[in-house]
């Protein structure tokens, strides 16, 4: 490999162009489990994101004589980005979350990624999100309180003004690897893996087919002319020696948008735990790159919540 080569490859062991926060929300009755999906609270975003950027009030985007121009299509996409000249800024996802309080108790999170230049506007993400929860039509949001927005990390509090401005942009280099033999994912909301855009059933999920959902992720959010990703294997063979038992996962439904008749439609993913097991020297060479995934969510769907993980090693 010649040094031009070297240059180009992407080195998981250095900080990553993306940052997780959370948004917390005080609930009156707070749920036992989500009251809403992903799906639903993106949709709600884009929304609320759409009203408070959109000048003409105009009722659709195509024909704007302002749709260069404008920061809503580049960060949500739609039918109408298709084309532009500037560069969109979609680096970004959102998972709805049930999580405990400091005194025990349940609130409402919703945490979401930002990746890439979209990471200028998170006062603009925090402030449309608080927006979007209250405007789902849901009887455990009604009345929520927001509690306050921290990096999802290390549960640091940012405030507005200067401090919000101010905080590290990045996430930060993986731990070491730890040498063990064995993986658990758990899985906190669904997962879906996909190759050539088509769903894998889940007998046919194996480590290599995770994997490279793990390294199309991390290649979509460095963006066009990026780095590339290369696991650190001359091939990919020595993926086929890890095991992925997926015995521990169960497929959960969830709305996913409306239909042309306004009837809701349903898709679905496996939540749980997914254990991946092998040479314990093969999983250390991936290790940097899964830490990474976790925060980044993997598989399909991750504007809407799908695939967020937290990685554990077993002892």
């Amino acid at each position: 490999m010649d040094a031009s080569t070297a240059e180009a490859v992407f080195d998981p062991w250095k900080p990553f162009p993306a940052q997780r926060y959370r948004l917390s929300f005080e609930l009156r009755r707070p749920p036992t489990s989500l009251p809403f999906s992903g799906p639903a609270l993106r949709g709600a975003f884009g929304i609320a994101l759409r009203q408070a950027l959109c000048i003409t009030r105009a009722p659709q985007c195509e024909g704007c004589a302002l749709l260069e121009r404008c920061l809503w299509p580049a960060i949500f996409e739609s039918t109408a980005t298709k084309g532009l000249s500037t560069a969109p800024l979609n680096g970004w996802s959102l998972a709805p979350l049930i999580e405990r309080a400091p005194d025990g108790s349940s609130r409402f999170a919703v945490e979401f990624l930002l990746a890439g230049p979209v990471r200028e506007h998170l006062a603009l993400f925090a402030a449309q999100l608080e927006r979007a929860v209250a405007r789902l039509e849901v009887p455990a949001l009604r009345g929520a309180r927001p509690v306050g927005l921290e990096l999802a990390l290390t549960r640091e509090a940012l405030r507005e003004g200067f401090h919000l401005r101010d905080h590290p942009r990045e996430l930060p280099a993986p731990p070491p690897a730890p040498r063990s033999a064995t993986w658990i994912l758990h899985l906190s909301t669904p997962l879906r893996l996909a190759s050539d855009g088509r769903d894998i059933p889940l007998h046919q999920w194996n480590a290599r087919q995770l994997a490279m959902s793990v390294r199309a992720r991390i290649q979509s959010l460095l963006g066009q002319g990026a780095p590339r990703v290369v696991f650190p294997f001359p091939n990919l063979a020595a993926l086929d020696g890890l095991r992925l038992e997926t015995q521990g996962l169960h497929r959960i439904a969830t709305h996913f948008g409306s239909d042309e008749s306004g009837n809701p439609r349903l898709t679905s993913g496996y939540v749980g735990i997914l254990p991946l097991r092998g040479e314990a020297e093969v999983l250390s060479a991936l290790w940097p790159y899964f830490w990474l995934a976790q925060h980044l969510q993997i598989g399909k769907l991750t504007r809407g919540g799908f695939g967020l993980f937290r990685l554990e090693a077993a002892a």
